[in-house]
């Protein structure tokens, strides 16, 4: 195997691993540069990948290659250097410009012109999974977004601009009926989820204008063009922040202790801390992150300036994490109108087409998606029960686009069928409908909506062709597009077989040489652990008894339960020394910080540490988790789920951030030593 190949099946077993966000960001365009005397060079962008690389990832690379390649081999990243363009002398054009006549190369972009699209920001189908929206209430919002964006760029893309639009710039877009449209809208303040404002009041007007009553009646919108944090995620947002606020003890250390909150949250992995459990999401009209700090705070005046750009930091975080969403205009204004998708199956199919795998090896997309929780995960994704998701699976024209796939007939793990993950095949190219327009190519600035069935009837595939009551125009539409979409259904035995060919690798990386039918390393046990796990459950469990912990450490208790010597303990209790500062440094001996990883006698050095800083632990976050309740604190070391707010910054302390599910987290060391039972 080269280095090249030995690459490839890296970066395969690394997706299914990491966050999408944070692989597309600094790991999906690296390649193999060279591999000699058992290092393998890879390049990577700039300074900014390579140093997150070598932090975060480099001991997983290596052990992934002592699997893959049958020996013990390092990892260099390097960055690429840009190969110098050179440009060749020519003559010049004496009259100062060219002559240049645009082709389209095929009749598929000829009809479709795949260049014109609608990018979104990902995190908006949140927004739509989590309930802030609708489904229709997000196709309503891509046509008001749609219908402004031209203004917007114009003005350089600044806020506060608002313009009188009428209706059917924004129908284009939006994939409803005129009559569907003012029943979406009629009788709001806020459109969409909030995404778009009724704006109260008169229109501004400029001297010497002309009363009109139609302009004068109209309505004002306030389109956001960059998506709101859901409720769910400020509810979370607050949660942590109350939880770090609520142990100070005056506003000047409320606000630092907000300020490092948000600071450190915008450091964080953001699916990290992002998807904890148990959050109540109430009533509230807190729509933002400086109205959720200025409400935990209690903030009267003015928020400071530093939390303000705190907030926006942690804002930019949480929004780029979740990549963006590309869908043809084509896709909007001809393919769904023409269909009838409803708006569920036309979100859903925008989804999984973003969530298609990605080839890394060839740099392209397959037509194919992973996901975890199969038909209950799309449900969820397009707002709609199992059972409805099931039924657009068998039906003729949805099932053009998306498909399932037989999971018996692939070589997945088991896991993958415990935990109900499923491939869908997903058609990445659009129907090509112009002959359904008699022939005619789809005009940019047009739409399909009620132009494309004959008398605007509900003509469904799957419907005899010999019913009465069908005409003969729309049997001769329905056998058109029975053969449009037929072209375009994914085969499923001839996708099947290309799936395997692209999963085996996965799970099976290298077979052992002197035993085929034995894997040489723990990667496939490593892997089918990994699909099944999610953001709060990669960590490995253990159980204990809390039975005999204290409601609250004391120096007394610690001390007793790991047989400190007299001599100590006597010390110790003569200098009124901490029990939260024994815990803390206790849990600094056993984090993730790079100084603590050559301490390998925790309680030695935490007992030297009180010794010198009686009352001083490492740092205030570690101070905040030796404040928590022995349980809870226990819990999160033993690898339990817990609602408490403080999970976040335990990982963030404690967490090997490329620690894989098999490899045993360093910090379960100090467990025996909190309940008492080293041996």
């Amino acid at each position: 195997m080269n280095a090249e190949q030995a690459w490839q099946s890296v970066l395969g077993q690394l997706q299914m691993e990491m966050p999408r966000a944070s692989f597309d960001t600094w790991v999906r365009d690296t390649r193999a540069i060279a591999y000699q005397e058992g290092t393998l060079t890879v390049g990577v962008r700039n300074a900014y990948a390579r140093e997150w690389l070598e932090s975060r990832l480099a001991s997983t690379v290596s052990r992934l290659l002592v699997g893959i390649m049958n020996a013990s081999v390092a990892v260099n990243f390097v960055v690429n250097e840009p190969e110098p363009v050179v440009e060749e002398e020519g003559e010049q054009d004496m009259d100062g410009g060219f002559a240049i006549e645009p082709l389209e190369m095929t009749a598929y972009e000829n009809e479709v012109h795949s260049d014109h699209i609608v990018l979104m920001m990902g995190y908006q189908l949140r927004a739509l999974e989590q309930g802030d929206v609708t489904s229709r209430g997000l196709s309503v919002y891509v046509g008001y977004r749609q219908a402004v964006y031209v203004e917007w760029t114009k003005q350089g893309k600044k806020s506060g601009v608002i313009k009188n639009i009428p209706h059917y710039e924004v129908l284009k877009f939006a994939n409803m009926s005129r009559a569907s449209f003012f029943r979406e809208i009629s009788g709001k303040d806020e459109i969409a989820g909030g995404f778009v404002e009724v704006i109260p009041g008169s229109i501004q007007t400029k001297p010497g204008y002309v009363s009109n009553r139609r302009l004068d009646n109209a309505n004002r919108y306030r389109v956001h063009m960059s998506p709101r944090l859901t409720r769910r995620d400020l509810a979370v947002i607050e949660k942590i922040l109350t939880a770090d606020v609520s142990m100070t003890v005056n506003k000047d250390e409320a606000k630092q202790a907000a300020l490092n909150t948000l600071t450190r949250l915008a450091q964080s992995d953001v699916p990290s801390w992002i998807d904890m459990d148990d959050v109540q999401v109430d009533g509230s009209n807190r729509r933002s992150l400086i109205e959720v700090v200025r409400y935990v705070l209690g903030l009267q005046g003015d928020v400071p300036d530093d939390l303000i750009k705190a907030c926006e930091k942690l804002y930019t975080k949480i929004i780029l994490a979740y990549g963006k969403l590309v869908m043809t205009h084509y896709f909007l204004k001809v393919v769904a109108p023409a269909l009838r998708l409803s708006h569920p199956q036309m979100w859903l199919i925008n989804v999984l087409r973003d969530r298609c795998w990605y080839d890394y090896g060839t740099g392209t997309h397959k037509e194919f998606a992973v996901v975890r929780g199969g038909v209950r995960t799309l449900a969820r994704w397009a707002g709609v029960t199992d059972e409805r998701v099931a039924e657009w699976l068998k039906d003729p024209i949805f099932s053009a686009f998306v498909r399932m796939a037989d999971l018996d007939a692939l070589d997945v793990p088991d896991s993958w069928r415990l935990t109900g993950t499923q491939i869908f095949l997903v058609s990445q190219t659009e129907p090509l409908l112009g002959e359904l327009l008699d022939g005619e190519p789809w005009g940019k600035t047009k739409s399909a909506l009620g132009k494309v069935r004959p008398d605007n009837r509900q003509v469904r595939l799957g419907v005899p062709k010999s019913d009465a009551r069908l005409s003969t125009s729309e049997i001769r539409y329905q056998e058109k597009l029975d053969s449009i979409l037929g072209k375009m259904r994914l085969d499923l035995a001839k996708t099947e077989t290309l799936l395997n060919n692209l999963i085996k690798p996965l799970f099976k990386p290298q077979l052992n040489p002197n035993n085929p039918q034995e894997s040489s390393s723990t990667t496939e046990n490593a892997w089918q652990n990994q699909v099944s796990s999610s953001p709060f459950d990669q960590t490995a469990s253990v159980e204990v008894d809390t039975s005999n912990l204290p409601s609250a450490w004391t120096l007394e208790y610690l001390l007793k339960v790991n047989k400190v010597n007299a001599s100590t303990k006597k010390n110790l209790l003569k200098l009124d020394a901490s029990a939260k500062a024994l815990v803390s440094w206790l849990l600094y001996a056993v984090s993730v910080d790079p100084d603590a990883k050559g301490i390998d006698r925790p309680l030695g050095y935490a007992l030297s540490q009180v010794m010198e800083y009686p009352d001083e632990g490492k740092t205030e976050q570690f101070d905040n988790l030796a404040s928590l309740p022995p349980r809870t604190l226990v819990a999160m070391l033993s690898g339990q789920k817990t609602d408490n707010p403080h999970t976040w910054l335990f990982r963030d302390l404690m967490e090997e951030p490329d620690r894989l599910d098999f490899v045993r987290p360093r910090y379960h060391v100090v467990l025996p030593i909190l309940l008492g039972e080293r041996g």
